[in-house]
């Protein structure tokens, strides 16, 4: 009987919120996104003798819409197994009118732009 109780509450709570903000939305433009097939470049690893490529441990992808334009942001995280530092390339493949905005790296907890 409690939980019956409890879930009416909950409904009833909704509905005010429901009916105040329905007068309020207006209409937006449909948008149509038109997939597009990138064939990514093979991944190339030179490591010297005795040593492990750098690994990708994660990635994460955020996508925001932003006056009809997607700002895509990728926070990568990468794991050196060597004992000593190494140097890299990375690449992003852009489409016609793509750019990069911003790049920053977070070596040992410090950034670096």
């Amino acid at each position: 009987m409690m939980k019956k109780n409890l879930i009416t509450c909950l409904v009833l709570s909704l509905t005010p919120f429901t009916f105040s903000t329905a007068k309020d939305v207006v209409a937006q433009p449909r948008i149509t996104i038109t997939p597009v097939e990138i064939m990514p470049r093979p991944i190339q690893v030179i490591t010297a003798k005795n040593e492990v490529a750098i690994q990708l441990k994660s990635v994460k992808t955020q996508v925001e819409i932003i006056n009809g334009l997607a700002e895509t942001t990728l926070e990568m995280q990468l794991y050196n197994p060597n004992n000593r530092s190494l140097e890299g390339n990375l690449e992003f493949p852009l489409q016609e009118g793509q750019q990069i905005t911003a790049l920053a790296l977070d070596i040992n907890g410090e950034m670096r732009e």
